[in-house]
């Protein structure tokens, strides 16, 4: 045989391949032989198998239901009370008689069944009748139900990993082996916890990793049997300690401990409240995502191993219940002590941290720190008796009772605190205290009375320091982020917050906040997290663009709109834009009744509580996915999804595939489904995943966006376009007109949104294909929480993914030729509006050029018949331009204009006109400065439209300084101090992003010197105005320091620079044109006198 050129083969080769392989398999076998033989490696493997296909459940568990407290409280008894049973003396003891392998084999079994179940669960959820989830007990019953047919099967296939369920009694060495493995099996499910979530999950979903865990599981079992032999299936009997004594009965009992039964029912119930009270104020520190959630018990768990393994170093029982206590009281006190700590930490890792792992671990440790002392209390008093499955129940019933009666988060802590400490002095009965004062251990006794005396004056005395307001404006603002990493400390970035908490709603279903914001605008937060956005006042400030759009938007796309469905937590604002149209019936879908109480709050504070008794409004108290999982018959010509966040759990089923599928059931042939979504911290692939699920739930879907952060997600049952030529029609109603004016704009903007049709979707995906979500794979709960905290260029992506796809809404419609033509006119119309506005800074009279130039060469003209002759005549528009222009010379020549002729001018600020409108309110206010009867608040009122309703780049600086001089010097426009001093913040704010954008342009303005004096005048006076009113604003004095700072190191010393930049300017032009002027009159002496024509 002839072998090509350089290539050697040796007859051995063969042979030396076979052996290195032989010896490979038996190192293999040897070592994995070791690993087998050691009993604690063993269980951790189970334990960490056991924990992994335990998230995934969890996870596909809340990707199908909202965590409302008829959900966590069935989950958590679910969880307690399987346990339980499995922990009990008959059921571990058959367990424990079935071999190892069997148990795993059926525990593989289960696992990799259990998302076949579960989706075959899911789809039986239409059977379940909607008005049952009005009723609380129905709820429960029909959550409960679920729990235990999806749970329980999933925790019994876990607990079988066990390597030894049954409490073993007797003190011997073979006892605590086996305590040891079990020990070990726990720990192995707490790292797992720990671990995978922020991972592993990111990258496979729960149903893959079901499967994973089954596949691993058998091959764990076949080798185990492979290289053990029959001591895999050996029975326990053989190894099972002897039957205990009476004695060794006797030793362990309850009974005997000196404690009463009751002792340790209230102290597992305290238990299991306080777990649930942590767990609340956990949230209120970090986003409520599922991998944060499960680092959180994996520190709870490692806490109840790390106390259980006292018990195995011979601690008395006695010693080891009063420390369970002393640890719960302990854990409480720390929740109100560390709660400014915990917001520090938070802070750091927000501001310093960039890599995701660093920051997750960071955030673990904060929930982890929270819980794990309680947990540490649980292991031992689970650790003191040999029946741990009725204490199980225990903490499971005193969990589920906190879910179901949840109070105020400090109060809890402070309850569970003081419970404690008397559950403390109820341990010491009076022969207790005889036998201390007779063996003079009096020091000891008087140690513990101390501590327990401790222990509660510091609980009363930090109160107030858990308070969920504060954590909210802090840990998810951006602004303190940015504090944070340049230095600022926490006290320094709260005093200088200058947002105005009004109100605290500690409920089932999270913390709410509201606070005031620019003075006008009111902000809702749930859990620290934005929820909502409204204006006060319209007149004052602009509604929220995308509260206004998500709402207003699939209303007037659709032809005729009847029956509009609102899922999920409406604000005021999207209930009052559907409602402004000709509609039918509204349907609100919400069953937290806190979410009403904010919506009434939000009523009363815009006097528009009769909105809320409007008779077309109905109310279903259900969750989003319950209701869309009902068999009601129900259909609707528009559906809308207003909540915008996608972090927390509570938002996952709302993202799923079953719930666009069952949500196409409920709408019409021509309907219209519209869901907001927040994508600002996510990259593509979250977005990808979306709309996989709404095209494979909708005949077409689409994007609606402007800058990429806010999405509307569209989708329709029908196949014709969303936008039909009849768009721009239903888009000139006065309705309309005075809606998009609400938010600053004209009805052409809704005209340019950028869109990306269906076709162009499809595109998308298949060039950058993604998974769909579902309640199976709960691909979204798993990678929302690590996408989140991911620092990337995550702008980037968006733009990639949409570059060269997004369309105008204009072109979509397919207008006609003259529809065209008038949608042109406006959007030029409203482009020379944000044009002198942006680049003519202070010099608005301007408009009137154009406006008049825009009657001139651009006219809209009609076709009418006057008289019986066919007449070519100017629009409605058109003739109010030319009568206010000729209203405004006639009040511009008076001296001191007459109080009639400005609400003349004021009348033609409606409808909205992109020419007239926001230039009305400057020439009012103007003419107002030199009428014969001034109205300093009508006067005020004028400018704040001005300053409020500009757009983002105005650089004008006279409006601003006008009414800070305006208010300064007439207090009595607001006779509420605190509402004057959030205005007097807005102005400065304002006054600064003003100056910023006029120095960052890079043009200077012929109005510099003097609006730089201005400037100064009017933000001197208005904190000279702040520091007088600081006392009634209520604010303390330490605060007004440092926003004082801020205001001078921020605005003051900027402005102040700059005037000196312009003054030695101003003096070096000065001194060359007095030098200038001296050489040429030297010249003139020194040259005769020369003709006038050759000098020119």
């Amino acid at each position: 045989m002839e072998f090509p050129q350089g290539v050697h083969v040796s007859v051995g080769s063969p042979l030396l391949i076979v052996t290195g392989v032989f010896l490979m398999l038996q190192a293999t076998r040897m070592w994995v032989s070791r690993f087998l033989a050691l009993p604690r490696s063993h269980s951790l493997s189970c334990g960490l198998a056991a924990g992994t296909a335990w998230v995934a459940v969890c996870a596909a568990y809340w990707a199908a239901f909202e965590p409302v407290p008829s959900a966590r409280l069935t989950f958590a008894l679910a969880w307690a009370c399987t346990v339980a049973v499995l922990l009990s003396r008959r059921v571990s003891g058959l367990l424990d008689r079935v071999p190892l392998f069997w148990r795993v084999g059926v525990a593989s079994c289960g696992f990799a069944a259990w998302p076949t179940t579960w989706r075959l669960l899911l789809r039986q959820r239409e059977l379940i009748p909607l008005d049952w989830y009005a009723s609380e007990w129905k709820s429960i019953a029909v959550m409960g139900l679920t729990a235990l047919l999806v749970l329980t099967p999933a925790i019994v296939c876990g607990c079988l990993l066990c390597p030894a369920l049954a409490p073993q009694r007797g003190v011997s060495a073979n006892h605590e082996q086996t305590m040891s493995r079990r020990l070990a099996f726990w720990l192995g499910v707490a790292l797992s916890w720990a671990v995978l979530p922020s991972t592993l999950f990111v990258r496979v979903s729960a149903d893959q990793i079901l499967t994973g865990v089954a596949g691993c599981l058998l091959l764990g079992a076949g080798v185990s049997l492979f290289l053990r032999g029959d001591r895999v299936t050996q029975s326990p009997q053989a190894t099972a300690v002897p039957r205990p004594t009476p004695a060794d009965q006797l030793a362990l009992s309850p009974s005997v401990t000196g404690y009463p039964l009751v002792v340790l029912i209230l102290n597992a119930l305290l238990l299991g409240y306080s777990l649930e009270a942590a767990n609340r104020t956990a949230e209120q520190l970090v986003l409520e995502t599922l991998p944060l959630k499960f680092i959180g018990w994996a520190g709870c768990l490692l806490g109840v191993v790390t106390g259980m393994s006292f018990r195995l170093r011979g601690h008395e029982t006695r010693q080891s219940v009063r420390r369970s206590l002393w640890f719960t009281a302990a854990a409480g006190t720390s929740v109100l002590v560390l709660y400014p700590l915990w917001i520090r930490m938070g802070l750091w890792s927000s501001s310093s941290l960039s890599a995701m792992p660093a920051i997750m671990a960071a955030k673990g440790f904060i929930v982890a720190g929270i819980l794990s002392p309680l947990g540490l209390a649980a292991g031992l008093l689970l650790g003191c008796t040999p029946r741990r499955g009725w204490l199980l129940c225990l903490m499971g019933v005193g969990y589920a009772l906190n879910t179901w009666a949840s109070g105020p988060l400090a109060e809890s802590q402070l309850l569970v605190a003081c419970l404690c400490v008397g559950l403390l002095f109820t341990l010491w009965p009076l022969e207790t205290w005889q036998q201390f004062a007779r063996e003079r251990r009096v020091n000891r006794l008087a140690g513990s009375l101390a501590m327990c005396g401790c222990l509660i004056a510091m609980a009363w005395g930090c109160l107030g320091w858990l308070n969920p307001a504060r954590s909210a404006a802090v840990l998810f603002h951006g602004d303190s982020f940015v504090a944070a990493g340049r230095g600022y400390d926490l006290l320094t970035i709260e005093q200088a917050y200058r947002t105005r908490w009004l109100k605290t709603i500690e409920g089932e279903n999270g913390v709410w906040t509201v606070w005031r914001h620019h003075a006008n605008q009111l902000v809702v937060r749930r859990n620290g997290v934005p929820s909502g956005q409204m204006s006060i006042d319209t007149t004052l400030g602009p509604q929220n663009f995308w509260s206004v759009i998500t709402a207003a938007l699939p209303v007037v796309t659709h032809p005729q709109t009847d029956h509009v469905l609102c899922l999920g937590t409406p604000g005021l604002v999207e209930i009052n834009t559907i409602l402004g149209f000709p509609i039918q019936t509204l349907t609100c879908v919400e069953a937290d009744r806190d979410a009403r109480s904010i919506i009434e709050f939000q009523a009363s504070l815009t006097e528009a509580t009769s909105r809320l008794n409007d008779s077309r409004i109905e109310w279903v108290d259900a969750t989003p996915m319950q209701f869309a999982a009902s068999a009601a018959n129900r259909q609707f010509d528009v559906i809308v999804c207003p909540e915008s966040t996608a972090i927390p759990m509570r938002s996952q089923p709302r993202l799923t595939r079953e719930f666009y599928t069952r949500m196409s059931h409920h709408l019409s042939d021509t309907g219209i489904f519209c869901q907001r979504i927040n994508v600002e911290d996510l990259g593509a692939a979250p977005i990808c995943d979306l709309m996989q699920c709404l095209q494979a739930s909708f005949a077409q879907s689409s994007i609606v966006t402007t800058v990429g952060t806010e999405l509307l997600l569209l989708g329709s049952n029908s196949r014709e376009p969303l936008f039909d030529p009849s768009l721009i029609a239903r888009l000139e109603t006065p309705h309309m007109r005075r809606l998009c004016a609400t938010v600053g704009g004209d009805w052409s903007m809704l005209a340019q949104l950028a869109c990306i049709p269906s076709h162009q979707v499809e595109q998308m995906l298949a060039r950058v294909p993604g998974s769909s979500n579902s309640c199976g794979n709960a691909r979204f709960l798993l990678t929302v929480g690590s996408e989140t905290l991911r620092w990337g260029p995550k702008w980037k992506e968006k733009l990639n993914l949409f570059a060269n796809r997004a369309e105008l809404v204009l072109k979509e419609a397919k207008l006609k030729e003259t529809d065209e033509q008038t949608v042109a006119r406006r959007i030029l119309d409203a482009q020379e509006r944000t044009r002198i506005l942006t680049q003519t800074a202070d010099d608005e009279w301007s408009y009137r050029t154009v406006l008049r130039d825009a009657l001139k060469s651009r006219p809209r003209t009609t076709i009418q018949r006057v008289n019986k002759e066919i007449r070519q005549t100017l629009t409605a528009d058109d003739k109010r331009r030319k009568e206010y222009l000729v209203a405004l010379g006639k009040a511009a020549r008076e001296t001191k204009p007459s109080l009639a002729a400005i609400e003349r001018i004021e009348t033609f600020a409606e409808p909205y006109d992109p020419l007239v409108t926001d230039f009305v309110h400057f020439e009012v206010a103007n003419l107002m400065q030199r009428a014969q009867d001034s109205d300093p608040a009508r006067e005020y009122r004028h400018w704040m439209y001005c300053i409020a309703y500009a757009p983002e780049g105005d650089r004008s600086i006279r409006p601003v300084a006008a009414a800070m001089n305006l208010l300064k010097d007439h207090p009595e426009i607001e006779p509420d101090p605190a509402w004057r001093w959030d205005q007097y913040n807005l102005l400065l704010d304002v006054m600064r992003t003003r100056w910023s954008n006029r120095w960052q342009s890079g043009t200077p303005s012929k109005y510099d010197e003097a609006d730089l004096q201005h400037s100064i005048e009017a933000v001197n006076g208005t904190l000279s105005a702040m520091n007088d009113l600081q006392p009634q604003a209520g604010l303390d004095r330490n605060a007004w320091q440092v926003q004082r700072r801020v205001w001078d190191e921020s605005l003051v010393s900027p402005i102040r620079s700059r005037q000196g930049q312009v003054d030695t300017k101003s003096e070096m032009l000065q001194a060359v044109r007095q030098e200038w002027m001296r050489r040429n009159s030297e010249l003139s002496e020194a040259k005769p006198t020369v003709p006038a024509a050759e000098s020119k």
